[in-house]
């Protein structure tokens, strides 16, 4: 939460110092998977007892005031982070100003250390993590790392002796096999991997995924503890295609991008 109006909050951050609890309507979206601009009051009040991390405290950062999370401290210096954000800040102990104590939402407070408040606060922090992974997944330079990790799984899934495992594979969902559904499952990310990795533009991608989904299959054919099935193999390819299409809606959405 960027508090832009830096005299307003001086002020703010002079009557917590006096030992007074402030109310102010939240501004900013930096804490959206916890509080909401124009629905949430927030109430800060002064910092009792050490610094904890996982608390949300008000904070003077690069001549801004932010309400940001704690994620890690080491002595005095501290690293504060949004729920909703990748980046972080870093200063130390002095430039805290006001720990967050409540929140006032619908009419009614939410008081920090109520039960309420930290069931919120947890699913905060681990939606704030899920966004955080979908966001660096989506970086190229992550991406590139998972590949080898990606298509070894593809190999171990496709060629190991896995038949014994006894799972039954049989079933069916929605009116289609279980194991058909797995094998698409497992090539949907494929273009999205092979064009970060390769620097391919999306059809070349899917070119070289179509041809490790017929190749993983095929090879089954020679291996005698592996049963070779055509529809797995139209399975891998339509799991491909699947994914191709998502990596070129999510190119159009993203036009800077130039490959996924």
């Amino acid at each position: 939460m960027n508090l832009s109006d830096h005299s307003k909050f001086q002020l703010v951050a002079a009557a917590v110092a006096d030992g007074e609890t402030v109310a102010i309507p939240l501004r900013g979206v930096s804490m959206e998977t916890f509080l909401h601009e124009g629905r949430d009051v927030v109430k800060l009040g002064p910092v009792s007892g050490e610094l904890r991390c996982g608390r949300a405290y008000l904070f003077e950062c690069q001549g801004y005031y932010v309400l940001h999370r704690l994620t890690k401290k080491n002595g005095d210096n501290l690293v504060f982070r949004g729920d909703n954000l990748v980046s972080c800040e870093h200063v130390t102990s002095g430039d805290v100003r006001a720990q967050l104590v409540g929140v006032v939402r619908n009419g009614k407070e939410i008081k920090a250390g109520s039960l309420r408040f930290g069931l919120l606060s947890a699913v905060s922090v681990v939606r704030g993590a899920a966004r955080r992974l979908v966001w660096n997944l989506g970086r190229g330079s992550v991406r590139r790392k998972i590949v080898p990790w990606y298509l070894a799984l593809i190999a171990i899934l496709m060629w190991a002796p896995l038949n014994g495992l006894g799972v039954p594979l049989d079933n069916f969902v929605l009116g289609i096999r279980a194991d058909h559904l797995l094998h698409a499952s497992v090539y949907i990310p494929c273009v999205f991997f092979l064009a970060s990795r390769m620097g391919f533009v999306h059809w070349k991608a899917l070119f070289f995924s179509i041809l490790i989904g017929l190749t993983t299959e095929g090879v089954q054919y020679l291996l005698p503890y592996r049963g070779f099935d055509i529809n797995d193999m139209v399975a891998n390819v339509l799991g491909v295609m699947l994914g191709f299409m998502v990596a070129v809606i999510a190119d159009r959405r993203h036009p800077r991008a130039k490959s996924l």
